[in-house]
């Protein structure tokens, strides 16, 4: 692989998650209003599913308007009530299959509560909490470390950066 051609090094690495020194951190940017994110992620579970215990996935929803902060907030949600892998694939559907205008907190509380079975009290006190709103801006900050210009985009390890036109698409 060429740098600068199928992958870009990040300027200043950015510090990494990863449990153990042995492991690689691999980082997914995407927001559920992306498309190509949408798309994409049916073939990323399948690579992650295939990866041995030394891959440290992760997955970090880009913050490049009020509509994609909102469903970044949604996704820091499902992350604080532990029901991430309950709502991934519903959100990204309400979006693109279901055209549904996630802006109404009240369709996105019934959504957590028939996909995950989340009170819509629960919802709402989470969707508000400082602590998911800290997460989006750290998230926003974050993206801004990678370089991020678009979704989806895979970070290696905090120092390298991925993305479709570089892979040659998904």
């Amino acid at each position: 692989f060429i740098e600068g051609q199928h992958y870009s090094v990040i300027e200043t690495p950015v510090a990494t998650a990863a449990p153990n020194a042995g492991s690689v951190e691999v980082v997914e940017v995407f927001s559920y209003m992306c498309i190509h994110c949408y798309t994409f992620d049916p073939l990323l579970s399948d690579w992650h599913k295939a990866q041995n215990d030394d891959v440290n996935f992760q997955r970090l929803p880009a913050v490049f308007s009020p509509a994609w902060e909102l469903l970044a907030q949604a996704y820091y949600t499902a992350e604080s009530l532990g029901v991430v892998e309950a709502m991934h694939e519903p959100l990204f559907k309400a979006v693109h299959v279901d055209r549904l205008d996630l802006r109404d907190e009240d369709l996105m509380a019934g959504l957590f509560q028939r996909h995950a079975g989340i009170e819509t009290d629960t919802f709402k006190k989470v969707y508000k909490a400082f602590s998911v709103r800290s997460r989006v801006m750290q998230s926003r900050g974050k993206s801004r470390s990678y370089g991020i210009t678009g979704v989806p985009t895979m970070i290696v390890n905090g120092k390298y950066r991925v993305d479709g036109q570089s892979a040659g698409g998904n």
